[in-house]
């Protein structure tokens, strides 16, 4: 896939502003995008939903609405939502750009970093010795 100019990229931003807003927006709510991480594994009820992420009906019932009318999920039938193909591609794409930041980067450091001073902890406090194979 190649990229577009900044210059295609800044008209196709502005002439797709509201509909890039309205999924930024969705999908940058932490119970609406557990929603969907849910819906990932497959078609739930609106009690399986509630239960999962501990929300009230009517706040559950608008992150739903909201969701479905931009189509990120759908309501194949009574009381079922299933991720819409719309809603599993902005997820992978998503996954996808995060695993090439800095920030990604930084994080994967850092998580090394402590294991490596969790193991240094442990052999000088425990004194274990390194194995060797």
């Amino acid at each position: 896939m190649s990229e577009l100019p900044i210059t295609d990229l800044l008209l196709s931003y502005e002439r797709n502003f509201e509909g890039i807003k309205s999924i930024l927006n969705a999908l940058s709510h932490e119970k609406r995008l557990q929603i969907l991480l849910s819906l990932l594994t497959g078609d739930k009820s609106f009690r399986e939903l509630k239960k999962e992420t501990n929300l009230e009906k009517t706040a559950l019932a608008h992150h739903l609405n909201q969701m479905i009318a931009i189509q990120l999920i759908q309501k194949p039938a009574y009381n079922t939502y299933s991720l819409h193909i719309d809603g599993e591609r902005f997820l992978r794409i998503i996954e996808r750009a995060f695993q090439h930041t800095n920030l990604k980067l930084t994080k994967d450091k850092e998580q090394m970093e402590t294991r490596q001073f969790s193991a240094k902890f442990a052999d000088n406090f425990f004194g274990f010795e390194k194995n060797t194979r």
